[in-house]
């Protein structure tokens, strides 16, 4: 194998907005030639299946949504699908996972492989990557104000000076300093970290291909995209969104400034792909997560299993029996109906119920909400203000190739399925 390949999945970023920035700043790497190398890809036109979840099991499998047939995040691993990290281990080639969204971890040989936040079920099998997952996924699920237990936090600094090369600590410190006032620079310490941890397992074990998933981007521009400078004809709510530096700028910003080490390495090739991308989204759309499931439930008088949160207003609830299920999803649109709303969506999966929190306006304090005919809540108390919504998903994508595995790219707007194929041809028997 003379080329490794290295696979940078740069989550719904908006490189038709970083090419405009460009006019009036000089990147590093999002240069002239990088755009004339720049792909377009599409996804579904179902608005319901422009989800990140699913484009990147696309992606990762070769299979189109209807094909997969993974709709929630976390259902990968109870599907029988293989993906294109099994595929190229068995080809006989070594492969290297950070944080790729909604896949299984079913490799049999590797030194790394971290699943994304959001997954369950899913632990590293070293002891230290491990904990460090268990770590993260804490933190980012309860990155909307929930408080991060005193182990997680421990284990995430004593990583940071085990992980982060000293010659950047100042950045790191930096970081710290913005996110005082910055909210957005909380995710974008996430992926500095989880780079900075890419990068010495990359250069420890030589993987022939190895992946990464960047999030923070994906994350700012659906909070603060309409903050853009060069998106100010929309209406930015004033009292979300003060006025402050172009978070959406600075974001990619920082992700020029980490691409570029990659783009130094020598004997790879570099595959970058954004799955969907994001636009303006007009309507002052506002999201919640619950702060507590745990404590909702048993309000709710709720006999459950387990509960596992997922991405934003998304979780899981895990019954004994169809029985218990059957009753919670009864408790939960009794909520809808006595309120004359739709505060909850349930998929019902027989003794799981996935449910998302889709109440689009504001919750105030004492805000009255109707549990049964005899009990009533202050919602507020339950609930962690997220953001408003800035931006919403497009099936335009991008993908960039650099090195040997450019000449297997040959088209432009295709499904980013074919990202698979991509990747399984450059890896050859």
């Amino acid at each position: 194998m003379k080329n490794k390949l290295i696979f940078i999945e740069l989550n719904e970023i908006n490189f038709d907005l970083i090419k405009q920035y460009s006019k009036e700043y000089k990147f590093k790497v999002f240069d002239e030639n990088f755009f004339n190398k720049l792909k377009r890809t599409r996804s579904e036109i179902e608005h319901d299946l422009l989800e990140p979840w699913i484009q990147w099991a696309s992606i990762h499998t070769g299979l189109s949504a209807k094909e997969h047939n993974i709709f929630r995040l976390g259902d990968f691993p109870n599907s029988q699908l293989t993906n294109i990290f099994k595929e190229v281990e068995k080809k006989g080639y070594t492969v290297g996972a950070i944080c790729p969204m909604n896949v299984s971890n079913n490799l049999e040989n590797t030194e790394y492989f971290i699943p994304d936040p959001w997954i369950k079920n899913q632990e590293p099998k070293k002891y230290l990557q491990k904990k460090i997952y268990l770590a993260l996924s804490e933190a980012v699920n309860k990155n909307a104000g929930s408080k991060v237990s005193f182990k997680s936090n421990l284990i995430i600094i004593l990583s940071i000076i085990f992980y982060v090369r000293k010659k950047y600590f100042y950045k790191l410190f930096y970081f710290l300093i913005k996110s005082l006032k910055y909210r957005w620079y909380r995710a974008l310490i996430f992926d500095f970290f989880i780079n900075e941890l890419h990068i010495k397992y990359l250069k420890k074990f030589k993987k022939d291909f190895s992946t990464i998933f960047f999030n923070a981007g994906a994350h700012i521009q659906h909070h603060y995209l309409k903050n853009s400078k060069l998106l100010n004809n929309h209406k930015i709510p004033s009292q979300y969104l003060k006025k402050s530096p172009d978070p959406i700028l600075e974001t990619y910003i920082f992700y020029d400034n980490l691409l570029h080490e990659y783009f130094k390495l020598k004997n790879c090739s570099i595959l970058i792909a954004t799955g969907l991308t994001q636009t303006p989204y007009d309507q002052n759309t506002y999201y919640y997560r619950l702060s507590d499931h745990e404590q909702f439930l048993k309000v709710m008088d709720v006999n459950f299993e387990n509960i596992e949160p997922r991405m934003s207003r998304d979780f899981l609830v895990k019954f004994e029996n169809n029985e218990q299920s059957i009753s919670f999803v009864q408790k939960m649109l009794l909520i809808n109906e006595l309120n004359n709303d739709e505060f909850f969506r349930l998929d019902n999966r027989g003794r799981d119920v996935f449910v998302s929190l889709v109440y689009p306006k504001e919750i105030y304090k004492d805000f009255k909400l109707k549990i049964n005919k005899n009990l009533t809540i202050d919602f507020f108390e339950y609930v962690n203000f997220v953001a408003i919504k800035n931006g919403e998903h497009s099936p335009l994508g991008f993908m960039f190739a650099n090195g040997l595995i450019e000449k297997l790219v040959n088209n432009d707007n295709f499904h980013v399925k074919e990202i698979y194929n991509i990747i399984n041809n450059y890896f050859k028997r």
